[in-house]
């Protein structure tokens, strides 16, 4: 049981590391929308996931389609 509050332990922190990183993301893609025009570059999504998943192998490449699609829909929400 000890053990198991200690990885749950943690979890905990690396959730907070998570969302801060997040929350600096957030911030910038509030910096690109003040420079950049109403283009979309989608070309600049797939390239991001394409080297996430090469970098990453051990990770599930659907993990990460589906945890990218929803950081761009939001970037793209604050850019606007």
């Amino acid at each position: 049981m000890e053990e198991l509050k200690k990885l749950r332990f943690k979890i905990d922190i690396l959730d907070e590391e998570i969302i801060k990183l997040l929350e600096e993301r957030m911030e910038i893609c509030k910096e690109i929308g003040k420079l950049k025009d109403k283009i979309e570059d989608n070309n600049r999504e797939k390239e991001i996931i394409k080297n996430l998943n090469k970098k990453f192998p051990n990770l599930d490449k659907e993990l990460i389609d589906e945890l990218y699609g929803v950081i761009f829909k939001y970037s793209k929400k604050i850019q606007k």
